[in-house]
């Protein structure tokens, strides 16, 4: 324990350092990695959520749960009037004990993650040739909350507020994204207008590895390398494109947050009955409606449908879905629109928007979807593709060459059997290994004893009269 808190310490003096003597946009990629990707790994490893989800859902879904993980002691302080400091350094101190007790995550890093990292380099390169020299637009007002999230000694909604009188903002009560960014930094030790726009390039690294995850589970690699080709292909055609604001609440949410909920939606329908991937998407879905409340709204359709679609599995998840959606828009609708007289803001044109409380509300459906028709058509047709999925729509069948087995199946007739893992897992080579991956969700187990570095079976199948190669094994088909 002494040992992690150490190699934190010396891992923050090197961030620290790095925020001194390296341009801010390469400083702010080492702090971005230590405010949420150190919370996500102890997240993953502590809910086990490492040896659950597929490897690239996994990545995808680290830093979302590095937010998540902020949640509470970010309540916390607010509640009480602690500042960022005690959060920041609190959770990455649970983060570092929690890692040294239960160990490094178990993610198969293998060549699709070098790829997304390569991709996430790229992203970033792009992100940084179109960032913008200077605060303007959007970027002040969330510029100026990081700055507060920084300077304040005691944090509270008042206190965060961009309203004269204190009045919390409807669209960005609980300043979840805000505080991880203040967290990096404040770790880099950069001002924090500067930090805040350095921080776009470390923001637009997140974004293949989410789009991948969600392409990866939907479609399998191809589909997911080809999501990452178009975030690529869009960036150099528009100069920025889907990479502008990556490094704001709605940009985050929209490129990171959404695609690796689409991938935990799948998950969850995938793995039946499994109440830490259900949780993984619960937890998903709390970080969008709490960072941009707006985006919150496709996801639950999409987790809707996809649960009508496959016929009632992962009805916990969208059942905690909603409950945490419900009562976070109830908490921002009684704190800051209910009973309010208005507070000063921008003009907005009358034709579009109507007055609710004092607050502009969109009325005019086009305002809604001008310049989004695509992404919505995509997201609507999501829950088909989740509805539509059956794998390979094959069945493989094996005789064993173990003569036990073989004296069990000429009594029982054929047995239709898992294989030694679930997709993009290593194949257990023990039978604890296999129970702790299917638990009692097979009807009885036989112990083979320990499988010693063996090679996984060959397996080939006939398709359109030719003999295909699924995957080489022990017995070499050429």
């Amino acid at each position: 324990m002494l040992v992690a808190l150490a190699l934190l310490a010396a891992g923050a003096l090197v961030v620290r350092g790095a925020g001194q003597v390296l341009p801010e946009q390469l400083a702010m990629f080492p702090a971005l990695a230590l405010a949420i990707g150190l919370p996500g790994a102890a997240v993953l490893r502590l809910a086990g959520l490492d040896e659950r989800l597929l490897p690239a859902t996994a990545l995808g879904a680290a830093p979302v749960l590095g937010l998540a993980a902020w949640i509470l002691p970010l309540l916390v302080a607010l509640v009480v009037g602690l500042p960022l400091a005690a959060v920041l350094w609190t959770l990455l101190a649970a983060s570092a004990v929690a890692l040294a007790l239960a160990g490094p995550p178990r993610v198969a890093l293998g060549r699709e993650a070098l790829g997304v990292a390569l991709a996430g380099l790229g992203t970033a390169v792009l992100a940084a040739r179109w960032a913008k020299p200077v605060l303007e637009s959007d970027a002040l007002f969330h510029a100026g909350r990081v700055r507060k999230l920084v300077d304040l000694h005691e944090l509270s909604f008042g206190g965060l507020s961009a309203y004269q009188d204190g009045h919390v903002h409807a669209g960005y009560a609980f300043p979840i994204v805000h505080a991880a960014e203040a967290g990096a930094v404040e770790l880099a030790g950069v001002d924090p207008s500067v930090g805040f726009l350095a921080l776009v390039p470390a923001c637009a690294f997140l974004v293949p590895a989410a789009v991948y995850a969600a392409g990866r589970i939907l479609g399998g690699m191809p589909a997911g390398i080809a999501v990452v080709g178009f975030v690529v292909w869009d960036a150099i055609s528009s100069s920025g494109g889907v990479l502008d604001s990556s490094e704001q609440p709605g940009g985050i949410v929209f490129r990171v947050v959404v695609p690796v909920c689409i991938a935990l939606i799948v998950e969850v329908v995938r793995l039946d009955d499994e109440p830490r991937t259900e949780g993984a998407l619960v937890a998903a879905v709390l970080v969008a409606v709490l960072a941009h409340p707006t985006y919150v709204m496709p996801v639950l359709a999409m987790i809707t449908a996809a649960v009508i679609a496959r016929r009632g599995r992962g009805w916990r998840a969208m059942t905690g879905a909603y409950a945490v959606s419900a009562v976070t828009l109830g908490a921002i609708w009684f704190a800051a629109i209910r009973g309010t007289g208005g507070a000063a803001g921008t003009r907005l044109d009358p034709g579009g928007f109507a007055l609710l409380g004092g607050h502009p509300v969109i009325r005019d459906g086009d305002i809604v979807i001008e310049g989004r028709l695509a992404v919505l058509l995509g997201l609507l047709a999501i829950p088909i593709v989740v509805a539509a999925w059956r794998g390979t729509h094959t069945l493989a069948y094996r005789i064993p060459d173990d003569p036990d087995l073989r004296k069990l199946l000429s009594a029982t007739g054929p047995l239709l059997a898992p294989s030694a893992n679930p997709e993009g897992k290593p194949t257990a080579k023990t039978l604890a290994q296999a129970e702790e991956y299917f638990g009692d969700k097979v009807d009885g187990y036989v112990d083979g004893r320990k499988i010693a570095n063996r090679e996984p079976s060959t397996v080939a199948g006939v398709k359109n009269g030719k003999v295909h190669i699924f995957r080489q094994g022990a017995l070499r088909i050429l």
